[in-house]
């Protein structure tokens, strides 16, 4: 019913990702994360500190940004739903955020973060919407340089994600990989840019099947 009033009054959006970009993302985010709230212990609130013993408990006071390190992440926070609710709910499946209850969309426009920019500015356009085109510079706040990507996920962590976040492969029209796809990623490095763009396009064709509508 909340939800019915607030789309009478403002126009309602999303943005959603590839679901093994997002956990590889969120990985280096809490790490990041904590290394910002620790950096001045003193001066963090009461909360903060709590936030921090929470990611500490997850990484096991290893903060290593490696392949290694990602796997363990995986395998300990995503095998079962007892995290589910941990930290803000950043690990719920997407779906829940688009589909209300008896499947209707609940956002008017879906953003793919993969295709950000773009999405946004067509997003903008259609609502006449005047900001600044350089808005997205000042939005990613813990950026790292490293080389971990989808290809870094080993064969025991992408059946965990693909399992995990299974509805939101099915009604966000996200490609599962499977052991051999990965495996041929690892041996063309070319190849993960190939299909990237093959999801991409995949993924401009938002049309719903099964019992999710718009």
């Amino acid at each position: 019913k909340l939800i019915k009033e607030y789309q009478k009054i403002y126009i309602i959006f999303c943005v959603i990702r590839n679901p093994y970009e997002r956990v590889i993302s969120l990985f280096k985010y809490w790490i990041l994360y904590h290394k910002d709230l620790t950096s001045n212990f003193n001066e963090k609130s009461n909360l903060n500190k709590i936030i921090s013993k929470k990611i500490n408990y997850i990484f096991n006071e290893n903060y290593d940004i490696d392949e290694k390190n990602l796997n363990k992440f995986v395998n300990k926070v995503f095998s079962s739903k007892k995290y589910e609710y941990y930290m803000d709910g950043h690990l719920l499946p997407q779906y829940l955020y688009v589909y209300d209850d008896k499947g209707k969309q609940i956002p008017s426009d879906i953003i793919r973060y993969e295709n950000l920019q773009g999405d946004l500015f067509d997003f903008f356009d259609k609502y006449n919407i005047h900001i600044d085109p350089n808005i997205l510079d000042s939005v990613h706040i813990f950026k790292t340089v490293d080389s971990l990507n989808i290809t870094s996920l080993n064969e025991e962590s992408i059946q965990i994600i693909n399992k995990y976040y299974d509805l939101d492969f099915k009604y966000l029209n996200y490609k599962k990989l499977g052991t051999s796809t990965i495996n041929n990623l690892n041996s063309k490095p070319n190849s993960i840019v190939k299909l990237n763009k093959n999801i991409n396009k995949a993924e401009n064709n938002f049309n719903k099947k099964d019992t999710f509508q718009n």
